[in-house]
């Protein structure tokens, strides 16, 4: 997709091919700067660190190393959370399609659409991933659900006309649950004409996608070049753990680094961009670049409320943390007395 028209005075999403990569890593570190000056990324991190009491004195007694002092943690938060998370999500999604027609074809439709959604639920883990992204906006204030359509998933169908000894794919619809650090939007707008998404992926499975995809198009550029430049891009998992909520889990290791960051570029269909724009880059590799190939963007937003005159999500969690605080420096206390006398 090339934007002749583009200039640095003109609007970030019509930059050509050739610069859109810097522009689509440019608005996402923006947006990660923005959670932190804002203290939005810091709220969630403090919410995650005492759900799973990762902060100090998490898991049984810290003591002190004279050990005069203790600290225990009382998760009443996590536990009240985890309630509320229980009475939402327990009762199974039942949907009832309704056809807007009452001809014969249309109810046909209507029976179709039900069997679907039930399939997607129970056997593509449909209602598991809702339920997920209805924990992570109880603890993290919002939740995604990343959907889009894998056209490298589902059962072989033949061969791949455009890829000689290569099958095609039946593709089948993914799902995955992101949180706020990992999807960038619009600070100011509540309708954000644009999402960027961030999934970790293995950097060798998408240097030979980009390789064998420029051995059939020789415009994408040299396939060896491409398949170098994915394997030697930054941003790696352990290289982004200043933009992501961190945990006692970050463990370096060799292993790490297969993963690196892809980030992907949704952008409605608006005055500016008629038919949108679909981008997906590794580093500074572009691996496509079409417009939006949906009708609706496929990620969805979750958030038990909104903060008012904001684009940041609320949760009920923000009150119970400073109730948990206190109760933990009591019971604290009470267990430091005991120990000493």
């Amino acid at each position: 997709m090339d934007v002749k028209t583009y200039s640095p005075r003109k609007y970030w999403a019509l930059a050509p091919s050739s610069e859109i990569a810097r522009e689509i890593d440019t608005r996402f570190t923006q947006y990660q700067t923005w959670l932190d000056s804002s203290g939005y990324g810091a709220i969630i991190q403090d919410l995650y660190n005492a759900f799973y009491t990762f902060d100090e004195g998490g898991f049984g007694i810290s003591l002190s190393k004279n050990k005069s002092k203790a600290k225990i943690k009382v998760n009443h938060f996590k536990n009240l959370l985890e309630r509320l998370h229980s009475l939402t999500t327990q009762a199974k999604l039942s949907y009832v399609p309704r056809a807007i027609n009452s001809d014969a074809e249309s109810q046909t439709q209507a029976d179709l659409c039900r069997g679907l959604l039930d399939y997607f639920g129970d056997e593509k883990d449909l209602n598991s991933t809702m339920s997920e992204q209805v924990l992570t906006a109880l603890v993290k204030l919002e939740g995604y659900v990343y959907a889009p359509w894998d056209f490298e998933a589902g059962d072989e169908i033949g061969s791949d006309p455009e890829n000689p000894g290569a099958s095609a794919k039946q593709g089948d619809q993914r799902y995955v649950v992101l949180d706020a650090y990992d999807v960038a939007k619009h600070v100011r707008l509540k309708i954000s004409p644009f999402y960027i998404v961030r999934e970790y992926v293995n950097r060798f499975d998408e240097a030979e996608r980009i390789r064998a995809k420029a051995m059939l198009d020789p415009s994408l550029g040299d396939p060896e070049e491409l398949y170098a430049k994915v394997l030697q891009a930054g941003r790696g998992y352990e290289d982004s753990k200043y933009s992501r909520l961190t945990t006692p889990l970050d463990i370096e290791s060799d292993e790490m680094g297969d993963t690196v960051e892809k980030l992907t570029l949704l952008h409605r269909k608006t005055t500016v961009l008629p038919e949108g724009r679909y981008t997906e880059i590794i580093g500074d590799v572009v691996l496509a670049d079409t417009q939006l190939p949906y009708k609706t963007l496929p990620l969805v937003r979750l958030t038990t409320r909104q903060i008012l005159n904001t684009v940041g999500g609320d949760s009920p969690a923000t009150s119970l943390l400073s109730i948990q605080q206190p109760i933990d420096a009591l019971y604290s206390a009470v267990v430091t007395n005991n120990l000493n006398h």
